[in-house]
C-alpha cells in the first residue's frame, strides 16, 4: 500500500463532495431568468459539463479505494493508476489551457486552481504507482 496513493484517495474523495454540493452551489449563482430560453439552456448544459467532472473524480476515487483497500484490481493495478494519472494530467492541461485563453481576472490562476489540484493528483498517482 502506497503513502502517496492514500493521499490521492482522500484528496480526490474530499474534491469529488466539495465538487457536488459547493460547486453546485456556484453554478446555481449564475442560473438565468427562465424567460431567457437560449440562456438557460447553454446553462442547463454547463451544469451538466460541470457534474461530468463530478463523476469522473467519483470514478477515479471508486478506482483508488479499489487498489489501496482490496486486491481485486492487482492484476491491472499499474496499467489503471498509469491512466488516472495521465487523465489527471490531462484535465489539468486543459484547464490551464481554458484559464489562460479567458478573459482577464485578476490572480485567475490562483482563483481557479482546479489545474493544480489536478496536477496534484496525476503526481500523487504517478510517483504513487
Amino acid at each position: 500500500m502506497s503513502t502517496l496513493l492514500i493521499i490521492a484517495n482522500v484528496v480526490v474523495l474530499a474534491s469529488v463532495i466539495f465538487h457536488i454540493f459547493w460547486g453546485d452551489n456556484d453554478i446555481k449563482l449564475i442560473e438565468p431568468d427562465n424567460s431567457e430560453h437560449k440562456k438557460i439552456e447553454n446553462w442547463i448544459m454547463a451544469r451538466g459539463a460541470f457534474h461530468v467532472v463530478s463523476v469522473d473524480m467519483l470514478m477515479i476515487t471508486a478506482g483508488l479505494t479499489l487498489i489501496n483497500f482490496t486486491d481485486m484490481l492487482d492484476s491491472h493495478r499499474t496499467i489503471l493508476l498509469k491512466i488516472m494519472s495521465i487523465y489527471c494530467l490531462l484535465y489539468a492541461v486543459f484547464f490551464f489551457i481554458v484559464i489562460s485563453v479567458s478573459g482577464a481576472l485578476p490572480q485567475k490562476f490562483l482563483k481557479l486552481c482546479q489545474w493544480a489540484l489536478f496536477l496534484l493528483l496525476s503526481g500523487l498517482i504517478y510517483f504513487g504507482i
